[in-house]
């Protein structure tokens, strides 16, 4: 296990099953003490006062990854 917390789920993934799309077929996720109401299954707890790393694992990764026309933005802190 890579993080240790309460609902023993470190990772999402895009077979993770209920996980919400955005109507461009993007995923937003949560990472943060407490789930965002609505967003569960998107979420992935840290602990308070810890940090957390994140990483993206691409398996056979296509075109538009290297060509670099599909952009992953920055994590963004959310209130």
């Amino acid at each position: 296990m890579i993080i240790r917390n309460d609902i023993n789920r470190s990772d999402r993934s895009s077979r993770t099953e209920g996980l919400i799309k955005n109507a461009d077929d993007s995923v937003d996720l949560y990472f943060g003490p407490e789930a965002p109401k609505g967003k569960g299954n998107n979420w992935i707890q840290t602990n308070e006062g810890q940090s957390f790393f994140v990483y993206l694992r691409l398996y056979g990764p296509e075109k538009a990854y290297f060509d670099q026309t599909v952009k992953m933005n920055k994590i963004q802190k959310i209130k």
